[in-house]
C-alpha cells in the first residue's frame, strides 16, 4: 500500500535526515583525512599499503550501506503501520544482506587478499594483514545492523550522532 506523501512530510523527513547526511559525509571524508594525517607519520610505502587496503574496504562499506538503505521504504511503512513482525523481518533481511556481503568479502580477502593486493604490484602484498583487519571491521559493522537507519525512521536520529562522533 503506497500513501501519498505531503509536502510537510517531505520537509520533516529532510529535517530529520540532515544529521545522518552530515554523519555519512563525515565518515566518507574520514578515510581520505586518515590518509592525509598518516602521510605526515608513515613512510610513503606504508602509506600506499594502507591507502590501497582502506579503499578496498570502502567498497565493502558501500555494499553494506546499500544493504541497509534498500530496506528504508518498507521499513518506514512497517513502522508507520506499527507492524512489529514486518519490522523484525525487514531488519533481519537487511542484516542478512549486509552480513552475507561483508562475510563473503572477508572470506575472499582471507583466501585471495594477497593476490588481490598483488594486482597493484608485488610490493602491495605486504598490506595483507592491514586489509584483513579493515575487512573484519566491516564485518563487525554489518553485524551491528541498520541501527542508524532505524533511529532516523523513528525520529531518534539525534541519538546516533554521539556514536558517530565517539567512533
Amino acid at each position: 500500500v503506497h500513501r501519498t506523501v505531503t509536502a510537510e512530510q517531505r520537509r520533516r523527513w529532510r529535517r530529520h535526515a540532515m544529521p545522518m547526511i552530515i554523519a555519512t559525509l563525515f565518515l566518507n571524508m574520514f578515510a581520505d583525512f586518515d590518509l592525509v594525517l598518516l602521510g605526515a607519520m608513515l613512510p610513503d610505502r606504508e602509506l600506499a599499503l594502507f591507502g590501497v587496503a582502506i579503499k578496498i574496504a570502502l567498497f565493502v562499506a558501500f555494499a553494506i550501506q546499500i544493504g541497509h538503505q534498500i530496506i528504508l521504504r518498507d521499513l518506514g511503512e512497517a513502522i508507520f503501520g506499527k507492524d512489529d513482525a514486518a519490522i523484525r523481518r525487514i531488519i533481519c533481511q537487511a542484516n542478512g544482506i549486509a552480513i552475507a556481503l561483508s562475510g563473503g568479502a572477508l572470506c575472499i580477502v582471507i583466501l585471495f587478499g594477497d593476490a588481490v593486493l598483488g594486482l597493484f604490484g608485488n610490493e602491495f602484498r605486504d598490506g595483507y594483514m592491514c586489509l584483513v583487519i579493515l575487512m573484519v571491521a566491516q564485518f563487525l559493522r554489518a553485524l551491528a545492523g541498520p541501527g542508524a537507519q532505524v533511529l532516523t525512521l523513528t525520529a531518534h536520529e539525534q541519538h546516533s550522532l554521539p556514536v558517530f562522533v565517539g567512533g
